[in-house]
């Protein structure tokens, strides 16, 4: 490559370029196989792969595209692919709305092989011992309240669904490395090699609990399982990095004594860079916790049911005010003076607003009177056309400024990016808010009426004498849906006319300027979507 040529170094972080010249000196001599728009990169031969991304958007020039993983399923669009697919208002809508819903209702709708269970009746045979049950476990004739009607084929479960599920939870790690121009693998085996040893070695795992162990009927088996997978790649790249002694590097400076100029003294220090990473393994950190803190909130609130309406307000709220402080505490590690990373940071905060909704949706299945139903439009409302516009005011911008000063000092945001900044948060949770009830309405219909109906009795409504009904369910959640699309609408105008800030030109501005964030925001979608259904699965095996 010519010393013209752009680099993304991992001493500046993904927000900072470096000239070919630059990164020669501080690295050496390198040699680089650029990245065409897929997902992965498999050049063994490429130096320091852990610590180099190249985002170039010049035409193909014939080089090897080997290792491309899930080819036309989940590219890596380059800037002009990203302008013409995001410029229109329904290609866009496809793209970031259709596409992750899509995906995921076609995930959840695939036939699950499930047997009658033999604890429901005695006369059905064991799928397993092939043996009838026993009237001398009473215990067992009597069906229990959450005893499963049916039992779920183990391997199809795993390789299929579980294994779909894992994949793109590992697939959304290694788009958040790429944003950070970051591999996680190891460069002499290559992205897709890594990346399928490591989904094989978790299935292999839970094949391992289940003939073993016996603890695959557990939702949290699954869940540290998934966990551990997506933790993985932080532990690769941080060996690598670690191995490669980025984390402490050598420098020679003269001596303080004139007479001894002579001599040299070592200097050991640590890179910014290095911070840096470590700044963003530990927001990386934060959004698995929040996994794991999602589906096991979800688990005891269902396997706890009934509850009051204290319980579900005091469930409701304090996911609320946890997701809340998870998003904070990781857009502040992300922002400025920490990883500095403007596309990270819009990643995460879409994680978090998926996550809340996600929940927060499924909770309609629950609601008992279209009185529950306008109690939630009215406050989700009066924060879209209220609270947005109040928070773009001079006013709130220099509160947020004078707080900011007295807790980490620093300079000041000017007014323009104080603006850019809650124009991207409407615009995230809009995003998130149509994304989660497309879903929540599609698979509430596949699954209330589709071949999974038992394997998720969540969606049943099967109990005649529960107030909540299928019916009430979608009638009122497409009305709060059509009374949110108006409400950002209004907001958006108030903005505009108000501001002159369009949010939707700087959103399509933004997927310009980093077109990575487009499949990295599919990822996104589709993981919490997956998330939430996982959890509501009934783990009851044959």
């Amino acid at each position: 490559m010519t010393i013209g040529s752009t680099y993304h170094t991992f001493d500046e972080g993904h927000e900072s370029l470096a000239t070919a010249e630059a990164a020669t000196n501080a690295f050496g001599s390198l040699h680089l196989a650029k990245r065409k728009s897929q997902i992965f990169w498999n050049t063994v031969n490429r130096q320091l792969s852990v610590a180099f991304g190249v985002d170039d958007d010049t035409s193909d020039d014939g080089e090897d595209e080997g290792g491309w993983l899930l080819e036309g399923m989940v590219l890596q669009p380059r800037r002009g692919t990203v302008e013409k697919v995001i410029g229109g208002y329904w290609r866009r809508m496809a793209m970031l709305k259709i596409v992750p819903v899509a995906i995921v209702i076609a995930w959840c709708a695939i036939p699950l092989p499930t047997y009658p269970n033999p604890a429901l009746d005695p006369d059905i045979p064991d799928p397993i011992t092939n043996r009838t049950g026993s009237s001398e476990s009473n215990f067992l004739l009597i069906p229990k309240e959450g005893e499963p009607k049916v039992l779920i084929n183990f391997w199809f479960f795993l390789f299929v669904y579980y294994g779909f599920y894992n994949a793109i939870g590992l697939l959304w790690v290694t788009k958040l490395y790429h944003l950070y121009a970051l591999n996680w693998w190891p460069s002499r085996l290559g992205g897709a090699t890594s990346y399928t040893l490591l989904w094989c070695i978790s299935i292999a795992g839970g094949a391992v609990i289940y003939l073993l162990s016996g603890l695959e009927r557990f939702l949290l088996t699954w869940i540290l399982l998934t966990f551990a997978t997506m933790s993985t790649p932080m532990i690769f790249s941080f060996s690598i990095l670690r191995s490669n002694r980025r984390h402490s590097w050598h420098s020679w400076r003269s001596s303080l004594d004139n007479a001894s100029n002579v001599f040299f003294e070592r200097v050991r220090y640590v890179p910014e860079s290095w911070r840096r990473f470590l700044w963003f393994s530990g927001a990386l950190g934060l959004g698995l916790v929040a996994l794991v803190a999602g589906e096991a909130y979800t688990y005891i609130y269902m396997s706890t049911l009934p509850h009051s309406a204290a319980d579900a307000l005091v469930y409701v709220y304090t996911w609320v005010a946890t997701v809340h402080l998870l998003d904070l505490t990781t857009c502040w590690i992300l922002g400025e003076g920490r990883v500095n990373s403007y596309s990270l940071t819009t990643a995460f905060k879409f994680y978090y607003a998926m996550t809340l909704n996600t929940y927060l949706r499924n909770l309609y299945a629950r609601l008992r009177s279209p009185q529950q139903f306008a109690l939630l439009q009215a406050a989700s409302s009066t924060s879209i056309i209220v609270v947005a516009p109040l928070t773009m005011t001079t006013y709130a911008w220099r509160v947020v400024g004078w707080m900011s000063g007295l807790v980490g000092g620093g300079e000041r945001e000017g007014y323009e990016e104080w603006k850019k900044k809650v124009g991207r948060g409407v615009y995230i949770q809009t995003l998130a808010k149509d994304v989660t009830m497309m879903a929540f309405l599609g698979w509430v219909a596949v699954l209330h009426f589709g071949p999974n109906r038992d394997a998720y009795p969540y969606f049943g409504f099967e109990d005649k004498s529960d107030p909540y009904t299928y019916r009430l369910t979608t009638i009122a959640s497409s009305v709060v849906w059509i009374s949110e699309i108006v409400s950002a609408y209004i907001a958006r105008r108030i903005i505009h006319r108000q501001f002159g800030f369009s949010i939707t030109k700087e959103a399509v501005k933004d997927f310009k300027e980093h077109p990575d964030l487009v499949p990295s925001l599919q990822a996104v979608a589709v993981h919490v979507l997956q998330n939430m259904l996982f959890s509501l699965l009934t783990l009851a095996f044959a």
